[in-house]
């Protein structure tokens, strides 16, 4: 499992989904003063799911990005600050 501790605290700004590719773009704002964006690319996506229900208050903050490996490939999980969560399951992923 791995943690992309970087994004803790970050905006999320949105996410973009080529349907033909399967990429999905997830793009974050980095609040440290220098407005910097982050981008989370995954290739192959075969399921996208994303909840925007603000079980614990509305917030436009991640809370965590941790990347899991399962048999037929990765689980990317966004965890909102807002209780919600966006749910990848894709072959590749890299942040830049």
């Amino acid at each position: 499992m791995k943690r992309y501790s970087e994004l803790h605290d970050s905006t999320f700004m949105g996410i973009t989904l080529i349907w033909d590719t399967g990429v999905v773009e997830c793009t974050f704002r980095l609040g440290d003063g220098h407005d910097k964006l982050l981008r989370l690319t995954t290739e192959c996506a075969q399921q996208v799911s994303c909840s925007r229900v603000f079980p614990w208050g509305r917030s436009v903050s991640v809370n965590e990005v941790v990347v899991e490996h399962l048999p037929d490939g990765l689980k990317v999980t966004i965890e909102m600050q807002s209780g919600d969560e966006i749910c990848l399951l894709c072959e590749r992923e890299r942040l830049g």
